[in-house]
């Protein structure tokens, strides 16, 4: 009898620290919404000057025709055209991020919906289980109530603990992709230097590119791993500067795009690339560690309640 009302009391439990988690996630995801809003339309007005900077520089005026008279205006339009292409993905970037945003924040809002019955349910079930224990004589009710509780809490932050590590797992296999991608470019660059012509040259390119389009999907689940580690249950026991995760977009579409093609820039971005897992990895070790201690605390409280049980 008492293991049907246990497992719905865990599943209760689970749901009233769901529906916390799903604020503390909401309230992440407002922000990011705001912040990326602000600087979609900064990005917006940066585009647009990029925008016009190439298109001054493609009509004839007294500028194109300086740079012309120099032997360089060529270098100059390609150089203005590189700027408002890396305008352009930032602002694509940005864009993707803003939208993804808006979606979990809808996705939230809805499942919050499924749990709204979970605390009052928990509140009736919990005076049923301790009035069945009080009216069968069972010594320490009060007790044997508190220490089911604790095991269904200690459940339920077990569960978002590991929701947590299997994004970070999701990263760390992004970024494996990435470093792949940017050490293939690195060595055809170095082909490429050596007069390897154009079969390196495109290679090279094409690594760099799958590097690039990766990059976005990492950025999207760094931001749902920071947002996994919204909860206090989680965060409590972790030092480390999340919000430098944020930097790593910017990053790649900053310092590989002018200089793209550039040996130092690519490697860079392979540091850039291994600071960031380094990250990663230091929080899904504490997060293993937070695992264990809940598993062993589950595993305590469970002997304390079997023990109690016995007695009576």
């Amino acid at each position: 009898m008492y293991e049907d009302i246990n497992r719905k009391l865990e599943e209760l439990k689970a749901g009233i620290q769901r529906t916390s988690k799903i604020d503390s996630k909401i309230k992440a995801f407002k922000q990011d919404e705001e912040r990326l809003q602000t600087k979609l339309e900064s990005l917006k007005t940066q585009l647009t000057k990029e925008d016009q900077d190439v298109k001054r520089f493609e009509k004839t005026n007294l500028t194109t025709i300086f740079y012309r008279f120099l032997g360089s205006y060529e270098s100059q339009v390609e150089k203005e055209r590189q700027e408002a292409l890396a305008a352009k993905l930032k602002y694509d970037q940005c864009f993707r991020e803003l939208e993804e945003a808006k979606y979990q924040l809808g996705k939230l809002t809805a499942e919050k919906l499924e749990y709204l019955h979970c605390s009052k349910d928990y509140q009736d079930l919990y005076q049923k289980k301790l009035q069945l224990l009080q009216s069968s004589q069972t010594k320490d009710a009060a007790k044997v109530m508190a220490i089911t509780e604790n095991i269904a809490g200690a459940k339920a932050n077990l569960t978002e603990i590991q929701e947590a590590i299997d994004v970070g797992d999701k990263v760390l296999n992004c970024l494996s992709q990435v470093r792949d991608s940017l050490k293939s470019a690195r060595g055809w660059g170095v082909w490429d230097m050596l007069g390897g012509g154009l079969i390196s040259n495109l290679v090279k390119h094409s690594h760099i590119d799958k590097a690039k389009g990766t990059s976005g999907e990492v950025q999207n689940l760094l931001s749902q791993f920071k947002n996994e580690l919204a909860d206090i249950q989680i965060t409590s026991d972790i030092n480390i500067e999340i919000s430098g995760f944020s930097k790593f977009a910017d990053f790649f579409f900053d310092g590989l795009l002018a200089d793209w093609f550039v040996q130092s820039k690519i490697t860079s971005a392979q540091t850039s690339v291994d600071e960031v897992q380094e990250q990663v990895d230091m929080v899904i070790q504490k997060l293993n560690e937070m695992k264990d201690s809940v598993n062993s605390s589950i595993k305590n409280y469970q002997a304390e309640l079997d023990s109690i049980m016995s007695a009576n």
